[in-house]
Formats: C-alpha cells, structure tokens, sequence
C-alpha cells in the first residue's frame, strides 16, 4: 500500500523543505509519498521550534490526519513539543531523539553530539552553552548513565542571529546555503574530533548528531563515514524509517 508521510520543519522558515525531503527520500519505500509543511507566518523565523509555534505546530498535525496522512515526523533533533503533537492525533508522530534515544540499545552506546553555536545564541537557546537538556531528555526516554555519553560540537560559523530574518527569495538561499555549510564545517571539522574522543574516551558504539541540519551532510558522507570509526545515524532518515514502519504496522 501507498503510505503518506508528513515531515513537520516546526519554524517560521522554508528554507530547509527541499533538503528535508531530499535526505529522507531514499530512505523510504519507493511507493511512500513524502511532503514537508513549515510554520511560516505562524511561528518565528527562526531555524529551531519555539514555544510560540506549538499551537500551529498542533494545527498542521491534526489538518494531516485529516487529509489522509499515515504518519509524521517532527524534524527537530530535540523533540520540542513532541507529546503535545502526539496527543493532538491518532497517527504516529515520530521524533528525531525519541526514534533514537528509545531504540539505543540495539546499538550499543549511544554518543550524543550537542550543537554548539557561537555564544551570542546563549541568551536565545538557554540549552546552547549546557549539556544537562541532553542528559534529562536521555533520562527521559529511558536511558541510563552508562548508555549514552554528551559532547558539544562547536559550529563557529553558524550565521548569527540578525542575519535569520530575510525577506526575499534570494535571502533565504543565500541564508539556507550558509547555513547548511556552517553544519558541514562543523561535521568535518570539531565533530570527525568529538566523535574520535567519543570513542576513545567514552566507548561510544554509534552517534547521533542532535541537529535537523546535519543530516543533509551525515547523508553526502559516503565511504567518509569511516573517518569517524563508528556508525554515523543520519537524524532524518532513521526517524522516517521508524515512522514508516509504525505506519506500515498500523494498516
């Protein structure tokens, strides 16, 4: 059967759709139809879920059910709001964290790659400078201490926060085109290093790097991913086989 999979970017921006749905496409079934809806004029824009936006976030969800969707993914690495978007319908809604944190035994342990954004994000991600958020949410989803490690990941060329706001087409490519590769510097860059250290110190058997816009670079990794020395989980693409499967045993 044709499964119908929403992907839920839960910011006031658009930028990030196509490569959503580039990333997740090939790792779902060839006859699962994809698409990908963003809070644009309803949320801030800004690249990250913030509380505003979980009332529209709500609406999108429930308007997918009812236009015959099977399933949602909610494509920020954190879950924000996730339960709220869960109890809003009857479909499965499948997070980035939840898909992997829940199912980390299977891999062994699990190294968490926080994003670490230039300190002027401080004030505006209370989480960005901490690493407790991770360790609560690990704790949440029912991992103990010895099966998950946290290490930052500095992303010292993420665009800074006056530079989000663009009003035209060609403000957000550009914006879009900074952005990604500020995630692929860092991936290349200080995570080859933490996931190393990760291994080495920590035991890690997998990663997950904890941002929506690494996955487009884990996925141009190719033969590369062995620089790293361990599984690489692509955050995209492993919570849209989830939700596929959940929808799959549904029907």
């Amino acid at each position: 059967m044709t499964l119908r999979i929403l992907l839920l970017n839960a910011w006031g921006v658009e930028y990030a759709d196509q490569a959503v749905l580039d990333v997740v496409g090939p790792f779902v079934r060839s006859d699962t139809d994809l698409a990908c809806a963003n809070l644009v004029g309803r949320a801030p824009a800004v690249p990250w879920p913030v509380p505003e936006g979980r009332d529209a976030a709500i609406e999108v969800v429930r308007r997918a059910e009812a236009d015959g969707f099977n399933a949602i993914v909610h494509t920020c690495a954190g879950d924000p709001f996730l339960q709220d978007l869960q109890a809003a319908v009857s479909i499965p809604v499948v997070g980035l964290a939840e898909t992997v944190l829940r199912n980390a035994r299977v891999r062994g342990k699990i190294g968490i790659m926080d994003r670490q954004l230039p300190a002027v994000y401080d004030s505006i991600i209370p989480s960005n400078a901490r690493t407790d958020h991770w360790q609560t949410k690990a704790t949440n989803y029912g991992l103990t201490p010895d099966l998950y490690s946290v290490r930052k990941v500095q992303v010292p060329t993420h665009p800074d926060p006056d530079s989000l706001n663009v009003s035209t087409p060609e403000e957000a490519r550009a914006l879009s085109d900074r952005m990604y590769e500020s995630f692929f510097e860092s991936l290349h860059a200080d995570g080859v290093a933490q996931v190393k250290a990760a291994v080495a110190e920590d035991g890690v058997d997998a990663v997950y790097f904890a941002c929506n816009f690494w996955s487009q670079p884990i996925a141009a990794l190719g033969t590369g991913v062995e620089e790293f020395g361990v599984p690489i989980i692509n955050p995209l693409g492993s919570a849209a086989t989830y939700a596929e499967h959940l929808a799959l045993s549904a029907n």
